[in-house]
């Protein structure tokens, strides 16, 4: 119904498809007829219709079962929860596909760049759009990377550091016990650990434990000499950047792929990371 108030016009068509097995799920497909690809059209349905379970609940559980890869770690999908969202995807000419009673909606096909767009971004002006575009871009490449080239440039290529700055890191690791992956690792999977409880809690309570906890913590590990100030800059820093994705699930590969990027650096260097 507010996709049809964003849309009211007669090519806006609506196929529907039942998942025949116990909860009999309804699943419909929305598009613009004269603006969407019919060959996309009809691989979605083909894939929707073969799909053989008891039930669907929410749109998560049918992403996975008509993605290209469902081994991938990137998402192929676009889930929104934002009808004007999903109304400006179905002009562009992608497909909205809703589950019933979920509240979410699917759009497909996908692109990389896709996952760094925002309905908000076209409310501005496009100098303004274009630059937090490129800022998310940014984000991306420190929230993936960042850990692994601190990771690399201590262990291997540590000729890059100017020197003042290479005595101010030298200073700061001098009491600490760990090499740079065992300690990155520890305040990576900290971090996380801490994103997690903060979610799970009570927004009030939560707000509070990830910012007392995170300074609480830091604090305490650089004083007892288990991880030096810059690593909490580069944990701090890396934070901060995956939080910046509009798209949580393309946020949450990122968060992931920055632990193998961590090892290989670890092994190889910088040449591991360009590998990687």
């Amino acid at each position: 119904a507010l996709l049809r108030r964003y849309l009211p016009h007669k090519q806006l068509r609506i196929s529907e498809h039942v998942v025949r097995r116990r909860s009999k799920s309804k699943v419909w497909v929305m598009y613009l007829q004269d603006v969407a690809d019919p060959d996309v059209l009809r691989e979605l349905e083909s894939r929707i219709g073969s799909i053989d379970v008891d039930g669907l609940i929410n749109t998560g559980e049918l992403a996975e079962y008509i993605e290209d890869n469902p081994y991938s770690l990137f998402p192929q999908l676009i889930m929104t929860e934002r009808p004007d969202s999903a109304a400006s995807q179905l002009l562009q000419g992608r497909l909205a596909i809703i589950v019933d009673r979920s509240p979410s909606v699917i759009i497909a096909p996908a692109t990389f760049a896709s996952f760094f767009q925002n309905v908000d971004d076209y409310s501005t002006r496009w100098m303004i759009a274009s630059f937090i575009r490129l800022l998310r871009f940014v984000a991306f490449l420190i929230t993936a990377f960042l850990p692994a080239v601190y990771i690399a440039t201590i262990n291997y290529n540590y000729e890059v550091i100017p020197l003042d700055l290479f005595l101010s890191i030298g200073e700061s690791r001098e009491r600490v016990p760990f090499p740079p992956l065992l300690e990155a690792l520890l305040m990576e999977v900290t971090l996380e650990m801490m994103r997690e409880a903060g979610i799970r809690l009570p927004a009030p309570v939560g707000q509070t434990i990830g910012i007392v906890g995170g300074i609480v913590i830091g604090e305490a590990a650089v004083q007892a000499g288990i991880v030096s100030n810059l690593m909490i800059i580069v944990v701090a820093t890396t934070a901060i950047a995956s939080f910046i994705l509009p798209s949580y699930d393309m946020g949450t590969a990122f968060r992931l792929l920055r632990f193998p990027m961590m090892l290989i650096a670890a092994l190889f260097g910088y040449v591991g990371i360009a590998a990687g």
